[in-house]
């Protein structure tokens, strides 16, 4: 195996999936978000963990995330996102997916589509409450379910909304988009038929009134916990705590002294001021560890932090050990995750990194092995 590799934790991945089932009425189903290969933790293995703690569906952002789960045996409800272009109306009949629809879509050419098939095109329909993203503004979406009657082959499941502040940004905002979800709510007729999914994992934790028919958590799945707002303190010193379910390991493969004044990596832009021991590390950004850590990320060696020296390369990256060290050539690097009394997080290299933790996960590369494990070991 390489030298590199990930470690995904089923344990806290267990651990999360049920503190979320645990905070939802059993009334309210629960769908997992698995897309992007389950945010880099394993689409396959997420998605069979969540069925078996109870979860009823899956969501997925493009057809070929629901054809791996089909082909793995999956049998439960699979929602897609993300809009389809008519081309891809097939694999969504060929996946049984929950197909997402609004004004923009081909619903002629869905139709046709379904006949072909010689199946009912089941679809939800995006509600645009404040996101802007994709959707029927919510003050129009009755007359778009009005329009689609008229397409013999095509059924209504439900609909659904994202919010756009969730994470903390906006309160305020948050509560607008909730209360013209509502009011489009209460102008569909007969309401019971239908679907209704509004809560993504910020607002699971935050405002149990969003949670309609159906949550769908995607990040605190995997131990993300979003900040919440200032009106929301309350609720969250009431939360269970969500597990860190990722560690990202390597070794030192190589070590030399340089002197003071030589440079290190690309551009030349670390400069030691006194004779220093240089370690490298065979990981870089190709891996998904994010280039613009170059000069200021930290790894853990031996329990005590090391700074990243120079620019990160493709499939490397060098740390800067000191005027004096003991490293070896052979010792275990650890880039997320925990080592004697300290850790590095995914989101401590989100916010050095100022993104989000969902896309340091999502661009580990699948060139990384990943060895699924407990994190708690006996």
């Amino acid at each position: 195996m390489r030298t590199t590799y990930l470690k995904i934790y089923l344990d806290a991945l267990r651990h999360n999936l049920r503190a979320i089932r645990a905070l939802v009425p059993k009334h309210t189903e629960t769908v997992a978000v698995v897309k992007a290969n389950s945010y880099g933790y394993g689409a396959v293995q997420v998605a069979a963990m969540a069925m078996e703690e109870g979860y009823e569906a899956l969501a997925v952002a493009v057809t070929s995330e629901a054809k791996q789960l089909r082909e793995a045996g999956f049998k439960c409800p699979i929602y897609l996102l993300g809009l389809l272009m008519p081309e891809e109306y097939e694999d969504a009949f060929n996946t049984d997916s929950i197909i997402p629809v609004c004004e923009s879509t081909d619903l002629q050419q869905l139709d046709e589509t379904a006949v072909r098939f010689g199946k009912n095109a089941s679809v939800m329909v995006a509600v645009d409450s404040g996101m802007n993203r994709i959707g029927v503004q919510a003050e129009e979406v009755p007359e778009f379910l009005e329009g689609i009657k008229k397409y013999a082959n095509i059924t209504v499941h439900g609909f659904f909304t994202h919010y756009a502040c969730a994470d903390g940004e906006s309160h305020e905002h948050v509560k607008r988009q909730m209360q013209r979800f509502e009011s489009m709510v209460r102008r569909i007729p007969q309401p019971e038929k239908y679907v209704f999914t509004a809560a993504n994992s910020s607002t699971t934790l935050y405002f149990p009134e969003s949670y309609y028919d159906a949550v769908r958590p995607g990040q605190i799945i995997y131990g993300y916990m979003p900040e919440g707002h200032a009106e929301t303190q309350e609720r969250a010193a009431k939360l269970p705590r969500f597990e860190s379910a990722l560690g990202l390991f390597s070794r030192v493969v190589h070590i030399h002294k340089i002197k003071a004044g030589d440079t290190v990596g690309y551009g030349a832009t670390y400069k030691c001021n006194e004779d220093t021991w240089i370690g490298t590390v065979p990981i870089g950004y190709a891996d998904g560890y994010p280039r613009c850590l170059s000069n200021t990320g930290e790894v853990l060696i031996g329990g005590r932090r090391y700074k990243v020296a120079g620019r990160v390369c493709m499939d490397q990256l060098m740390i800067d050990l000191g005027s004096e060290t003991d490293v070896k050539v052979g010792d275990e690097v650890v880039l997320i995750g925990r080592q004697g009394n300290d850790e590095i997080t995914v989101i401590d290299i989100a916010k050095l990194a100022n993104t989000h933790p969902d896309e340091i996960s999502c661009q580990l590369s699948p060139r990384i092995p990943r060895v699924y494990c407990n994190k708690y070991e006996n």
